[in-house]
């Protein structure tokens, strides 16, 4: 049995509809007439083709031109700069953000406020060494302790499906670092507005140069882990570099922090160029791997 023709045939009844168009080489057009001359089946598909292309082009000779103005919008939308205009981008970032409020777990908007409200008291009481020490020590964990729990599917489910949208991770996490760390950047002020509308331990600017690096870079520095290791161990790496900074606030009598080791835990631990600089990297070094790391699960 020669399973050559069916094979030949289906071949050329593939080609009838660029036949039909004129789009084949000289030597497949001749296969297709010569094949089409002894074969009903494929001369009644031509037809079928023909009839199709007929219709086609009789559509197109009816249908109305369309005018200079509506070809010049055209050409003028093919040329246009890629990327949408300043106000789309504004918008579709504000749609971002807004999509990314409802996935940020609830507990972390309350649980920051209840905190921060808690050392308010604390701090405006003179307790555990007053509003320097308290808010040194609680804003920079309290901060570090929500962008740890920002992204991953360990707690948050829903960020499979978010990761399955055109919108990029990187804009993801961006989106869920303004939030969040944000929404702890306006408790702290409003924190240090406070006290400093309290008359204590050199106003608003002194007070906010004690939290403000250590809240950078410890943030920072969770961000990376969280995204490399997850949400736990970011949370546990910490909590460990708070737990030595406390031991110094503690003092002498009580510390397991002291001399030397303390200087350095105090200078890191301080608004300065130094560890401005390494929390700027950090935060690059998490934005850039975002793109190519899989959330932990």
């Amino acid at each position: 049995m020669n399973h050559e023709a069916p094979r030949r045939h289906d071949a050329i009844e593939g080609l009838l509809p660029a036949y039909v168009n004129h789009t084949l080489d000289e030597r497949t057009t001749k296969a297709v007439t010569a094949h089409c001359a002894s074969c009903d089946a494929c001369r009644s598909s031509l037809a079928e083709w023909e009839a199709v292309a007929g219709a086609a082009h009789a559509l197109s000779r009816e249908a109305p031109s369309p005018s200079p103005w509506v070809m010049a919008r055209v050409w003028a939308t093919i040329d246009r700069p890629e990327g949408p205009p300043p106000s789309r981008q504004t918008r579709r970032l504000w749609q971002v953000l807004r999509g990314q409020m409802q996935l940020v777990q609830s507990r972390l908007w309350l649980s920051s406020a209840l905190i921060m409200f808690i050392g308010f008291v604390v701090a405006a009481r003179g307790l555990l060494g007053g509003p320097s020490v308290v808010l040194q020590v609680l804003a920079p964990i309290v901060a570090a302790a929500g962008v740890s729990l920002v992204y991953g599917l360990e707690v948050d489910p829903g960020l499979e499906l978010a990761l399955a949208t055109p919108t990029s991770p990187r804009i993801i996490l961006l989106a869920r670092l303004t939030l969040v760390f944000g929404y702890d950047l306006i408790l702290t002020v409003v924190t240090t507005l406070g006290l400093a509308a309290l008359g204590l331990d050199g106003g608003f600017w002194s007070l906010s140069l004690d939290w403000l690096g250590p809240m950078l870079l410890l943030s920072s520095l969770a961000l990376v882990v969280s995204l490399r290791f997850g949400p736990t161990p970011a949370l546990a790496a910490a909590l460990l570099i708070w737990t030595l900074r406390v031991f110094v606030a503690l003092g002498d009598r009580q510390s397991l922090v002291t001399g030397q080791e303390a200087t350095v835990v105090i200078h890191v631990w301080s608004t300065n160029v130094v560890t401005v600089l390494l929390a700027a990297i950090l935060a690059m070094v998490a934005l850039r791997s975002v793109g190519h790391v899989e959330p932990t699960t």
